[in-house]
């Protein structure tokens, strides 16, 4: 069986059961489960007990990888972006992240901001912005690359580049 995870910087983690370079942990019972991911419900399912599985972990067996926490309905990579309530069950921190059940946007650490909604995922990737403070004029500017994720197709637009000089 293959087990397809895509992550918020648009890579797929792809494993066969011929060749595993990782397992897949239960966030909350930390034991090892055999999951799928219900491409009609949106939902990453345990095949053992058929229930969803809201988030779980990846543990690489390279060790000097860390591993990564992720969210089972969009498959997205959400270290540092959930939080324990009170009850115990693990959410996601309403300041970094926003999400109503079928749509999600965040903006991580690196200034990406992701949106996921129904199987379709989009991406703008980081802006970079330059003005000289000596005061000769100038600005240099490059607009955000977009990735967007739909139905296994992928679509890349790079941003564009502007430098302007004032004399």
């Amino acid at each position: 069986m293959a087990f397809c995870a895509v992550t918020a910087s648009a890579q797929v983690i792809v494993s066969t059961d011929a060749r595993r370079d990782y397992v897949v942990v239960d966030l909350y019972s930390g034991e090892t489960i055999d999951i799928y991911y219900d491409t009609v419900t949106w939902r990453t399912i345990n095949r053992v007990n058929t229930l969803p599985v809201d988030y779980y972990i990846i543990r690489y067996t390279d060790v000097t990888q860390k591993p990564d926490t992720v969210h089972g309905v969009t498959g997205l990579i959400v270290n540092d972006l959930i939080m324990k309530a009170e009850d115990g069950k693990w959410m996601f921190n309403d300041g970094k992240v926003k999400w109503d059940g079928s749509e999600l946007k965040m903006k991580d650490k690196y200034g990406r901001k992701v949106k996921w909604e129904n199987g379709s995922m989009k991406i703008k990737d980081w802006n970079n912005k330059y003005k000289n403070e000596k005061g000769d004029g100038a600005k240099y500017k490059e607009e955000w690359d977009k990735i967007k994720w739909k139905d296994h197709e992928m679509k890349i637009e790079q941003g564009t580049q502007k430098t302007k000089i004032e004399n």
